[in-house]
């Protein structure tokens, strides 16, 4: 009988503690028991949240219904367990949220995770974070400022996780990034000016296609790229003239199309294959110099150039610069492009 009466004490004392504390107190309770690896439904305030695989917390999902503005601010830990990742979808079309504080605790942001965040304004990303995911910012339409931690230790921006962000207007990308993405920055139409790291190996395709305000595209010193992608800068038409890295190999298909603010550029005797298309409908482009006697250009394989190339179509005032005998020489030959030879070096 004693025994009955003690169970059933103890099951008031549990049923009181839960109905009177609140949802936050019930997570410092499920947190001090030390939640199990895959939990899910946890619930502290307006989030939802996980027990990821390193056994800390990710944010999974956010409850607030009201139709207020809100700042929100996600904690470094619950419980005293850190919060490290924000998971697919947390605060996807999460309209009313004006800005986001991001916990230095965090490690990762997943796919599509701010997607349609449409009053989202401005975002810090910590040094902790290396990885941004696929669409993590999608159409977050008043974005107008992304700014990575000093020491930042982002290896990964993935595919369209910009896209359509048509407010940003600067953006000084992470110092340890190994590449830009697929369309990270697709239609960012107010982006003027970008700085790459030098650990930036590839600009995927249409990483920053109608950006058509870009101005300066700035690479750092020392910077190992190798590639620039299908229509990575395409329609582009405020880039002015880049200088082109030493170490860079491939200048994909249309990559620079429509870069009507380009005058002058210089092909670095680095460059391996320059695809069709690449210059095309640049307007103003007067002088493109190729350093290298040996060029792939247009889509052949057999070091003759590509008749059918369309190297400068519609950029009417081109004129190309390059060593006799070279590949570039006999594409402007076979194109009917106006061709010089560089002056004698002294």
């Amino acid at each position: 009988m004693k025994k009955i009466l003690a169970i059933a004490l103890v099951a008031v004392i549990v049923l009181s503690v839960v109905g009177c504390s609140g949802s936050d107190t019930q997570i410092d309770i499920n947190a001090a028991a030390g939640a199990g690896a895959g939990q899910t439904n946890l619930v502290h305030g307006d989030f939802i949240y996980a027990v990821n695989e390193d056994g800390n917390y990710e944010i999974t999902g956010y409850t607030y219904a009201g139709a207020a503005e809100k700042a929100v601010v996600i904690p470094d830990d619950i419980g005293g367990r850190p919060v490290t990742g924000i998971a697919d979808s947390a605060f996807k079309s999460a309209s009313t949220i004006s800005a986001v504080t991001l916990p230095n605790s965090l490690e990762y942001i997943s796919a599509s995770a701010f997607y349609g965040c449409d009053l989202l304004k401005s975002v810090t990303v910590p040094a902790t974070v290396v990885s941004i995911g696929e669409n993590a910012f999608w159409g977050c339409t008043s974005l107008e400022s992304v700014t990575f931690a000093e020491n930042s230790a982002l290896t990964e921006i993935g595919k369209y996780a910009f896209f359509g962000c048509t407010a940003l207007k600067k953006m000084s990308i992470a110092s340890a990034l190994t590449s830009v993405s697929d369309g990270a920055f697709y239609g960012c139409g107010e982006l003027t000016e970008v700085s790459l790291p030098a650990t930036v190996e590839s600009i995927g395709n249409s990483a920053f296609y109608g950006c058509a305000k870009l101005q300066k595209l700035t690479f750092a010193e020392n910077c190992v790229i190798k590639s620039i992608d299908t229509s990575a800068f395409s329609g582009c038409s405020s880039l002015e003239n880049l200088v082109l890295p030493t170490t860079l190999e491939v200048i994909g298909e249309n990559a620079f199309f429509g870069c009507a603010a380009f005058t002058d550029i210089v092909v670095p005797a680095s460059v391996k294959a320059i695809k069709a298309g690449a210059f095309s409908e640049c307007a103003n482009l007067a002088t493109v110099t190729f350093l290298g006697d040996k060029v792939e250009i247009g889509n052949t394989e057999d070091g003759a150039p590509d008749p059918d190339a369309r190297l400068f179509v519609k950029s009417t005032k081109v004129k190309v610069v390059a060593p006799e005998g070279s590949t570039a020489a006999e594409y402007a030959n076979i194109a009917g492009i106006a061709y010089e030879a560089p002056a004698a070096s002294n």
